[in-house]
């Protein structure tokens, strides 16, 4: 029974189907009955089997379309309670076999034939004993000739039956023309393939190692010999086979984790094998296309794909999970929807049709204003017969930029893709959306308009010496005096876990953990946004902190690392056996790394080597409760937080270790702690390495405002620049700037008055920017 349950998995993980190329049709099955195996025939007549995954009971379904799939019919087969439909074959509309497989210890295994659409079903077991074991598959060639294929029994062979009488009679084949099985050698239906006169199928192994060899028959199941693919592993993995012919095919690796591990081909019945590029996303097994010299599909659990060159370059159709697809011809093909009653058909039709991947557009998630993302490629392929022709391409406006636009007019034939590479470019704080248009001769779509969507993130800075703190959601500052903790907002941010300051920068960034990786998302002092920086293979660390450009970090497991904040990597400096660190600060003006620590108490305070990561005890804070999160002032006082539940500010003497309360917070379960460093005047320039692209003015903040609000504009090159603020009559009522602008970011600040330094009343004005070829304008609210 357990390789019944495999058998089952495996297609439980393959099913689902996809958009684009699929189109939905009904099977007609009861509500919690699926398409397991499909069988077609030809274009127009097509069988399927259904069931229900969870044990027995109710698998005796089968349907049958006469009409390409737009009407199904379903009827059961009059199996016992103890049997399930494993495949079913067909070779017309009225002749079809399933292979009925039940409990190997029940041994009730046999075929079933009908010879009138289903109507009734003959029971064909002549030559076929109860053996206690599972039937994995039938399959018939034509009228006469079929096979059928049994697991490893006890004389160490599968049983292996042929029929030349329409399963009449089935004779067992002779040990002489087998293969003897290897101990834990398995066969699965799924894992099988059909190339003319030749049947594969992949041995899958009940424990490691994997053999990975793969059984072959060419005389229509009489003989069998036997194949070595190159996935002989110590591990556990399945071998899905895909041959086009006796001599040119595909297997695949994989296991139920990881899917596939990898695909090679073979041009000489498997004498030899040599990978191939894999699809860009994981996938179960793949299909050879028919009608194609070198095609195949791969499905799977992330999507669809094909090739027409051998695996060479891979066109991705879809992202929806499916099973593989069982074809008619190059042009048709069916795969079943796992609990769902839906079937969904491959189809090609006559005329030039378009399709793009990504389907639904591409979105391009969040990225800091003023940069440009990597560009990400879209393919445009025809899934018509007749040639497609793209006359033009009609581009997205300044925020998503083309890159290496292929010539005009450009041909594709049946299933070419051509592929084009898009950019996104925000400048400003906010979603952006455009598209780029196809123009062609695809009848239905001649327009065909991918959207394209991104998120511009302002991060604002910390304001100048102030402490600030964070929760799992929101953004707070704290009276250094009272303890009293003010919300600013609440964050994007999924879950923070700690805080720091990004130095030179004053940009605050949060810290979310898991057990296997830490990251670090820049945080907008003021709208709570935030937009992931970093991500570091080390996890759960929460102990993080800059001394100058250096990042450093500790973990809860007592490791302390140097981090290379370029390329993700932490480098191991010690380790502290029995410490769990949970703050990392460092003193303004010693460079010393203090640390808070769970150790023989939980309130331990420590002082860190940053070359070995050696630590000296410094004290405890003298209540044996965790301190989450420390912070130094920039006048080298050390403050951090009481309790998990219940939160205090204390400060902590730096020769002792010993708390001194400040007051409560108000707040329960914060989790982070960071002094953002004195400044002198505002920054005005993008930090280095940072260049400004666009010309830019961004939402003010905050909006509405009292006492002034921060203007940030931006400009790619120093260009004369005017910002201005306006009444909604359009008449000027101050000037934030005008002149000469250099290159980078700069805030202006208003603070609500006119020209002659008098209070403008409340309101709503327009503060507008100009530039050589640039304007742009934003509403602001002001509130007396």
């Amino acid at each position: 029974m357990k390789r019944a349950a495999l058998l089952w998995m495996v297609i439980l993980i393959c099913s689902t189907a996809a958009f684009g190329q699929m189109i939905d049709q009904t099977s007609n099955f009861p509500v919690g009955i699926w398409t397991t195996f499909i069988a077609p025939v030809d274009d127009e007549i097509v069988w399927c089997s259904g069931g229900r995954y969870a044990g027995v009971g109710e698998q005796g379904w089968f349907g049958r379309t006469l009409d390409g799939g737009s009407t199904w019919s379903a009827a059961t087969v009059p199996l016992s309670a103890k049997q399930l439909i494993a495949n079913i074959t067909a070779i017309s509309a009225e002749v079809a076999w399933i292979s009925a497989a039940c409990n190997p210890t029940q041994g009730d295994n046999c075929v079933y034939k009908t010879s009138d659409g289903g109507q009734s079903w003959t029971r064909q077991s002549n030559g076929m004993a109860n053996y206690n074991t599972w039937l994995n598959f039938v399959y018939f060639f034509d009228a006469h000739d079929g096979l059928a294929v049994f697991n490893q029994d006890s004389t160490g062979y599968s049983r292996h039956f042929y029929t030349r009488d329409g399963g009449e009679t089935w004779t067992r084949v002779a040990p002489a023309d087998d293969v003897p099985m290897l101990p834990g050698e398995y066969s699965l239906g799924g894992c099988g393939c059909v190339a003319g006169e030749a049947l594969f199928w992949g041995a899958y192994c009940d424990s490691p190692p994997t053999t990975g060899r793969v059984f072959r028959t060419t005389d229509r199941g009489k003989s069998w010999s036997v194949i070595q693919t190159p996935y002989s592993s110590p591990g556990s993995i399945f071998l899905f086979i895909a041959f086009k012919d006796s001599m040119n095919g595909m297997v695949t690796s994989n296991d139920l984790n990881s899917y596939i591990n990898s695909i090679s081909i073979t041009h000489n019945g498997g004498a030899t094998w040599h990978a191939v590029k894999l699809p860009g996303a994981k996938f179960v097994g793949v299909t050879p296309i028919p009608g194609t010299e070198a095609g195949y599909m791969a499905a799977g659990d992330e999507g669809t794909a094909f090739t027409l060159d051998d695996g060479a370059t891979w066109t991705q159709i879809d992202d929806m999970p499916t099973n593989w697809i069982f074809f008619a011809s190059r042009t048709a093909g069916w795969t079943g929807v796992y609990l769902s009653q839906s079937i969904r058909k491959w189809q090609i039709g006559q005329p030039p049709a378009i399709g793009c991947y990504p389907l639904t557009g591409m979105d391009f998630g969040k990225l800091l204003a003023g940069q440009e993302s990597e560009p990400y490629s879209l393919s445009i392929t025809n899934y018509g017969q007749d040639p497609l022709v793209i006359s033009e391409i009609i581009p997205p406006g300044a925020y998503f930029r083309l890159h290496d636009p292929f010539p005009l007019p450009r041909t594709l034939q049946s299933l070419e893709t051509a592929r084009i590479k898009i950019s996104f470019m925000p400048a400003a704080g906010e979603v952006m959306r455009d598209s780029v248009v196809f123009v062609s001769n695809a009848p239905l779509t001649p327009q065909h308009a991918v959207q394209l969507t991104g998120e511009g993130i302002v991060i604002d800075r910390a304001e100048s010496d102030r402490l600030y703190a964070v929760t799992a959601k929101s953004l707070y500052t704290l009276d250094t005096a009272s303890g009293t903790a003010t919300k600013i907002t609440d964050m994007t941010l999924t879950k923070a876990n700690s805080l720091l300051l990004y130095p030179g920068r004053q940009e605050l960034l949060g810290v979310s953990t898991t057990t296997n990786k830490t990251e670090i998302h820049a945080i907008s002092a003021t709208d709570g946004k935030t937009i992931l920086l970093h991500t570091i293979p080390v996890g759960p660390m929460r102990a993080l902190a800059f001394r100058a450009d250096t990042l450093y970090g500790a973990s809860l497991s007592g490791d302390f690392y140097r981090i290379n904040l370029a390329t993700g990597e932490a480098i191991l400096a010690g380790k502290a056996p029995g410490i769990k660190y949970y703050g990392l600060a460092v003193h303004p003006s010693t460079g010393e790394l203090y640390a808070s620590a769970s150790g023989v108490t939980k309130d331990l305070i420590v002082k860190i080597n940053s070359a070995d990561g050696d630590t000296t005890l410094v004290g405890a804070t003298g209540d044996n409760t965790l301190t989450p999160a420390l912070a130094f002032s920039p006048t080298g006082v050390l403050y951090g937080f009481k309790g998990t539940a219940t939160i205090t500010i204390i400060t902590i003497d730096l020769a002792t270790g010993k708390g001194t309360t400040v007051g409560p917070t108000g707040v329960a379960s914060m989790q982070g702690l960071a002094w953002s460093t004195k400044t002198v005047g505002v920054e005005q320039h993008t930090p280095a390495g940072e260049p400004v692209r666009t010309f830019a003015l961004l939402q003010n903040y905050p909006n509405p405002f009292n006492a002034q609000t921060c203007v940030q504009v931006t400009a790619a090159r120093p260009e004369q620049v005017e910002v201005m603020v306006y009444n909604l009559l359009g008449e000027p009522v101050a000037a934030l700037h005008h002149g000469l602008l250099q290159a980078g970011k700069h805030k202006l600040i208003w603070t609500g008055t006119d020209e002659a330094g008098r209070q403008a009343p409340s309101g709503i004005y327009v503060i507008k920017m100009t530039a050589t070829g640039f304007a742009a304008s934003r509403k602001v609210l002001l509130l007396r």
